[in-house]
């Protein structure tokens, strides 16, 4: 069975992570042109937040660790497997905590919470 590098691990991520982007933005445009939900701030923001910081953190991110992490396995130098696949897996964790909303408040409702901080709920 042959052995998965950590870049194309990171590269394989990465490469998810531009798709969750692209689900963002699609349905951005969708609720864009189909306006009139009653909960349609809500989801429009949901989305849009989504798009955004799916490619700015994750796809991002993981991309450049791709391109490191080949270099650095094409110059030979010894790299922890067992290390970076538990990074992996813990940023990644990080990373659907805070799409999927905190204890406290869903991060979507962010934007609300700066429209009007009376709302806030937390520390």
């Amino acid at each position: 069975m042959p052995k998965i590098r950590a870049s194309m691990l990171y590269f394989l991520t990465a490469i998810a992570w531009l798709g969750i982007t692209g689900i963002g933005a699609m349905n951005i445009r969708t609720y864009l042109i189909n306006e009139g939900s009653m909960n349609f701030d809500e989801i429009y923001y949901f989305f849009l937040t989504l798009h955004g910081d799916a490619r700015m953190i994750a796809f991002i991110q993981f991309s450049s660790l791709a391109i490191i992490l080949f270099f650095l396995e094409r110059s030979q130098i010894k790299t922890s497997f067992k290390l970076l696949t538990l990074s992996l897996i813990f940023t990644n964790l990080g990373l659907l905590l805070y799409f999927l909303g905190g204890p406290i408040v869903g991060w979507y409702k962010l934007f609300q919470l700066l429209l009007n901080k009376s709302e806030f709920q937390g520390c």
